[in-house]
């Protein structure tokens, strides 16, 4: 709830800060470096990805012949794949239709298909496109990284605005340091816990996370809190250079 008695400052705070707030983030970057070598990989594999094999499950196989070899260019775990062209007759209808996989196959092969669906098919032991869809998890994951990375800055930035904007400043003390990451040395951040006393004279506590602030004993500092909510906080050196000009000409 508000308090009546005491008014929300309104500050306007310059796109340049919101960009270094951005920049001067080496999570950030790196969320950004992600994306920018797994998504084209990640499309790529997409754009050459068939779905059916998830869902197909053949129940009537047939013999089939191949009819032309062409070699695809791609390569999955060091093997050439070739994409095997094909025919085979049901019922005296002729199905056509490729399926990817090795050369080492013999010129009449089984053809996998549901019987009430033949035009559906494939050559037994291959599969219906050059890259297999587990393939596609690998850059997934970086991809999912990434954005991750980005939306967890995003959300810190989001705060740090508001807080420059409405916030006020007051000395605290820091309590207690935990690492939260430290799978990479040049990217460790810390989640700082720490205590203030608001503009009423209550006490309060909160948290942030950084990897600017490189102290982690217990030490005063000063906090930039939100005067309806103090629990949403941050500590002034989690923000970078040009934040701290700002709050310093309040």
């Amino acid at each position: 709830m508000p308090l009546p008695h005491l008014e929300l400052p309104t500050r306007k705070v310059p796109l340049a800060i919101k960009f270094d707030l951005y920049i001067s983030e080496r999570l950030f970057w790196m969320g950004i470096i992600l994306l920018l070598i797994a998504l084209p990989v990640f499309s790529a594999n997409l754009i050459n990805s068939d779905f059916r094999s998830l869902y197909f499950k053949p129940d009537t196989a047939a013999s089939g012949r191949i009819t032309q070899i062409n070699k695809t260019g791609t390569k999955v775990m060091g093997e050439t794949v070739y994409a095997l062209y094909y025919s085979f007759t049901i019922n005296g209808q002729t199905f056509k239709d490729v399926s990817y996989g090795s050369r080492n196959i013999d010129s009449t092969v089984t053809i996998e298909f549901k019987q009430d669906r033949p035009q559906i098919s494939k050559i037994k032991g291959t599969r219906f496109s050059t890259i297999p869809v587990y393939i596609l998890f690998f850059p997934l994951i970086f991809v999912g990284g990434g954005i991750f990375f980005i939306i967890t800055i995003h959300r810190r930035i989001r705060l740090a605005i508001y807080l420059l904007k409405h916030g006020y400043v007051t000395q605290g003390q820091i309590i207690r340091t935990e690492t939260v990451n430290t799978f990479i040395k040049q990217y460790e951040q810390y989640r700082f816990y720490f205590e203030f006393e608001t503009f009423e004279k209550r006490k309060a506590s909160s948290s942030c996370i950084t990897g600017r602030i490189k102290k982690i004993a217990p030490h005063q500092t000063w906090v930039l809190y939100n005067l309806q909510d103090p629990s949403k906080a941050i500590l002034v050196d989690a923000l970078d250079g040009s934040a701290k000009n700002f709050i310093a000409k309040w």
